[in-house]
């Protein structure tokens, strides 16, 4: 893997952490909501608050995968990516764009684990996630040869595969949730509620993020 593949994949990565930071965020607003209900013993409500992350979760994501995949050529414009390392940015950026569904669904779920005070399980897919992540490197790339490509890959499947194993552990392990796993109906106020806390907290983490974004701009300058 030569320099402009490794600068590549380090610059096209930052903009992603920013909405990770603000999909952790929310998700902690999520778990606040949950382990009130929890505590009070509000199945309805439990179900209500399922619904609602699931279908903000799709409202959300599906719309920041198309922007991300039009717009991604644009921002890297404005990040000043060395023109060498650029076609392999846009690839990156493009596929791993493709595993916000995945990233946010997994936070959502590990938000929700939480509030139900299981951080055990939650932790369990991150590891999964991570090992299937080395796992699809090795293969990809080291295996078949496909660079940059293969990476992202990796990356948007093992996202993909712990919001996957997230869903069949809620659903089999609280069945009294109804837990969905397509989107069925919401409830306004509690989206309200679930904005309210998350977003602050996001917003807060992701300000670090910017400004790692910042200073890659920066050194993006200096050429990969």
């Amino acid at each position: 893997c030569d320099a402009s593949a490794l600068a590549a994949v380090a610059t096209s990565s930052q903009p992603l952490e920013i909405l990770l930071c603000i999909f952790l965020g929310i998700g902690s607003g999520i778990s606040i909501l949950i382990s009130q209900a929890a505590g009070a013993s509000d199945a309805d409500r439990l179900r209500k608050l399922a619904q609602t992350a699931v279908f903000f979760l799709y409202a959300a994501s599906l719309p920041l995968t198309l922007l991300g995949v039009a717009a991604g050529p644009f921002l890297l414009r404005l990040m000043q990516v060395p023109a060498d390392a650029m076609p392999y940015a846009i690839v990156y950026l493009r596929i791993t764009t493709l595993g916000i569904l995945g990233n946010m669904g997994y936070n959502f779920n590990a938000g929700i684990l939480r509030g139900l005070g299981n951080s055990t399980s939650s932790l369990l897919f991150l590891g999964i996630s991570c090992v299937t992540n080395i796992v699809l490197d090795l293969v990809l790339t080291a295996g078949l040869g496909m660079g940059v490509t293969g990476v992202a890959i990796a990356t948007a499947a093992s996202l993909f595969l712990s919001w996957m194993f997230s869903i069949f552990y809620i659903r089999h392990t609280y069945p009294a949730m109804n837990f969905p796993v397509f989107a069925h109906g919401f409830d306004l106020p509690i989206l309200h509620e679930m904005l309210k806390i998350g977003l602050p907290l996001g917003l807060n983490t992701a300000l670090y993020s910017v400004g790692h974004v910042l200073l890659q701009a920066l050194y993006n300058t200096l050429g990969s």
